[in-house]
């Protein structure tokens, strides 16, 4: 099977979680692309290839029935997103239910912006909302929690 370029981003979180001496297993869940199961957490991959942030992070209906799906299965459920060739930023449960409306049965887009030696931060549209997320957070956060 041949390479596709979606494969190299995500390939760039999958790397840091997988070099991780907590690292066991890695399994892709479902037909999605980015849905994986680590150890026994769940993960959806999401990239943004721009160059300069803020990134842009479109989360799909599919996306957002597929986040509610793992989170109702009580396993730890974290929301990836590459953002270019910069960061990855890495979102819990808790984070992910502050920025995105679940409910809301339509696209969603969050947005990343970093300024230099700050931390990353993270809001909906027009700002509505934002919370600051460590550059350090991933993958350590993700892995503090891998069972």
């Amino acid at each position: 099977m041949g390479t596709q370029e979606k494969d190299y981003w995500h390939g760039a979180a999958l790397t840091q979680i997988v070099e991780n001496k907590t690292f066991k297993t890695l399994n892709s869940i479902d037909h999605k692309f980015g849905h994986y199961e680590i150890n026994r957490n769940r993960i959806l991959v999401k990239v943004s290839k721009k160059e300069q942030n803020p990134w842009q992070f479109n989360i799909k209906i599919n996306e957002l029935q597929t986040i509610n799906e793992d989170i109702e299965l009580k396993s730890d459920f974290y929301l990836c997103l590459v953002c270019g060739k910069e960061t990855i930023c890495i979102l819990d449960e808790e984070q992910i239910k502050k920025l995105v409306n679940l409910e809301l049965n339509r696209q969603q887009t969050l947005f990343v912006g970093l300024e230099t030696g700050c931390s990353m931060r993270v809001w909906r549209k027009k700002k509505e909302f934002e919370i600051v997320v460590h550059h350090n957070d991933f993958p350590k956060k993700y892995l503090k929690t891998v069972r």
